[in-house]
């Protein structure tokens, strides 16, 4: 994920079915993975003839990731965010060091949102997606009833949300019909964004 996305449409989305899924399951503490990969463009300004770089501050009020503690105060929960950069070439200490993070909380159970750029891929994986071995560690690091939440983007095929929901299941050896997909109600938000959500049993 980049800052240059934060509060976007689709994040209303997201941060909608992540509050409502931890309200009904009774759950205090939602870890995102955020991917965190640098911005490739901070726009500046032309001030008549001159070239104004974005003050700082305005940079930081609306592309701050970790402004979501502000939605974790009005909530009453705790969000932790895991905002290391990813270095896609070194994509299995990254997940093993959210699997660290995962394990160090004891007690009650969590979410754990895993927030790439784009989401799932089984082949040809660029840095914008996460892979089935990353999400195999995670997903064996948690808690009994905590739940593994993944962001998934459309791509070009009509069955696009049934395709990486089945991958997903796979990768954490569960039956697709065990993983719930939560998605914007037609024409009521960002339609090119799925989440599947996959709860620990044991």
């Amino acid at each position: 994920m980049r800052h240059q996305w934060y509060a976007d449409a689709r994040d209303l989305i997201k941060w909608g079915a992540l509050i409502h899924l931890a309200e009904e399951q009774g759950i205090k503490r939602i870890i995102q993975v955020a991917y965190l990969r640098p911005d490739v463009i901070r726009p500046k300004l032309q001030y008549g003839n001159n070239s104004v770089a974005m003050p700082d501050v305005v940079w930081s009020h609306f592309r701050n990731l970790n402004d979501i503690k502000r939605l974790a105060r009005k909530t009453r929960l705790t969000i932790n965010l895991i905002s290391t950069q990813y270095n896609v070439k070194d994509r299995l200490d990254y997940s093993r060091a959210v699997a660290r993070r995962c394990r160090a909380i004891k007690g009650a159970p969590a979410i754990v949102f895993l927030d790439p750029d784009t989401g799932f891929a089984e082949r040809n994986a660029k840095p914008l997606h996460v892979t089935p071995e990353e999400v195999h560690q995670i997903w064996d690091a948690l808690s009994p009833d905590s739940w593994l939440v993944l962001y998934q983007h459309r791509f070009r095929h009509s069955k696009w949300q049934l395709i990486k929901r089945n991958e997903f299941a796979k990768a954490i050896d569960l039956r697709p019909g065990k993983i719930m997909t939560i998605r914007a109600q037609k024409g009521t938000g960002a339609t090119d964004v799925a989440f599947f959500c996959a709860k620990r049993d044991k």
